[in-house]
C-alpha cells in the first residue's frame, strides 16, 4: 500500500481530520528528534523541541503554502526551535577531553581498515561529530543523514549556499583533522562520512 503523499495528508488535517497529523509525526519525527539532538546534545531537551516543534507545525499548517517539501518547512521549525531553546539554557563552554580520544592497539591484520574496525571508525566520528560547534554538526547531520541538499539546507537555517558549502567543507576538516590527531596511521582520505 502506497503512503499519502504529504501534501493529500496536509489536506485532509486543514479539512478537518485532525488524527491524520499523527502519520506526519511518524514519518518526519526521527530526523527532527536528530536535528534537535545535534542542536542540543541533550536527549530530553532534544525531544521536548521536537514536540515543541510539531505542535507548533499543526498549529500553522494552514500558513504551509507547499512551496518546498513539508520535511524542509518541519525542519525550519524544529531548528529554529532548538536554537532558541539553546540560547535560553546555555552559556557554558565545553572542555574537550582527549582522553575519551584514545584509540585501541589494533592489529591491521585483524581485518581493520588503517587500525580501526567500521564500529571503532563510526564511534570515533560521533565523538568528533560531539565536540564539533552546534553549527557543524547540524550541517553534517542535514547533509549526511537526512541527505539534504545545498537549497533545502538553505531554505531550513536561512544560511547563503556559499557560506553552508564553506562550513561543510570545514567541518569535514576538522573531523579529519581530529581523526589524523589521535593516530598518525590514519590518512584523512580513510573516513569519510557517509
Amino acid at each position: 500500500m502506497n503512503k499519502p503523499a504529504d501534501a493529500t495528508i496536509i489536506d485532509q488535517v486543514i479539512a478537518g481530520h485532525k488524527s491524520l497529523f499523527a502519520q506526519l509525526i511518524d514519518r518526519y519525527n526521527a530526523m527532527a528528534f536528530t536535528l534537535a539532538y545535534r542542536i542540543l546534545d541533550n536527549r530530553e531537551d532534544a525531544e521536548e523541541v521536537v514536540q515543541d516543534a510539531f505542535v507548533k507545525a499543526y498549529e500553522h499548517l494552514g500558513d504551509f503554502r507547499q512551496k518546498s517539501k513539508f520535511s524542509t518547512w518541519l525542519y525550519r521549525i524544529v531548528y529554529n526551535t532548538a536554537i532558541s531553546h539553546a540560547r535560553i539554557r546555555r552559556p557554558y563552554l565545553q572542555e574537550i577531553d582527549n582522553s575519551a580520544f584514545q584509540v585501541p592497539d589494533n592489529d591491521a591484520s585483524d581485518g581493520s581498515v588503517y587500525g580501526f574496525n567500521q564500529d571503532e571508525a563510526g564511534e570515533l566520528v560521533r565523538k568528533m561529530l560531539k565536540i564539533l560547534p552546534e553549527e557543524d554538526r547540524i550541517l553534517l547531520t542535514l547533509y549526511y543523514l537526512n541527505e539534504s541538499g545545498i537549497d533545502e539546507i538553505h531554505d531550513i537555517t536561512g544560511l547563503s549556499k556559499s557560506n553552508i558549502k564553506v562550513k561543510l567543507f570545514r567541518a569535514r576538516r576538522k573531523i579529519q583533522d581530529g581523526i589524523t590527531r589521535v593516530s598518525d596511521t590514519v590518512p584523512l582520505y580513510s573516513l569519510t562520512i557517509q
